[in-house]
């Protein structure tokens, strides 16, 4: 299982990275984006304390209508890689995790 997911979230970041560079995106958007939101998408579950959850939802509405308005398309591709990457980390490293 952990092959296949490995194998095709290669694929996907892979095939996604090629198609911004052909279509002329912004490298440094797309890295700030995947920065960004990198760790928030690894971390979260862990995310229960509603304030937090509010932090979080008013910073990504935030970033998005910024994003959008001053044309920075780009950083909406590093959030994708993000997921894509997050995701599997989160299922397969941080939710297995026991603390004794």
């Amino acid at each position: 299982m952990k092959l296949i997911v490995g194998v095709t979230t290669a694929l996907l970041f892979s095939g996604i990275l090629i198609f911004s560079i052909e279509n002329d995106c912004s490298l440094i958007q797309i890295v700030f984006g995947f920065v960004v939101y990198l760790i928030p998408i690894i971390f979260v579950s862990e995310i229960k304390n509603n304030s937090r959850v509010f932090v979080v939802l008013v910073f990504s509405i935030l970033f998005a209508y910024l994003n959008i308005k001053w044309g920075f398309y780009s950083t909406f591709i590093g959030v994708l890689l993000a997921t894509i990457v997050g995701l599997p980390i989160h299922y397969f490293v941080i939710k297995n995790t026991k603390i004794t």
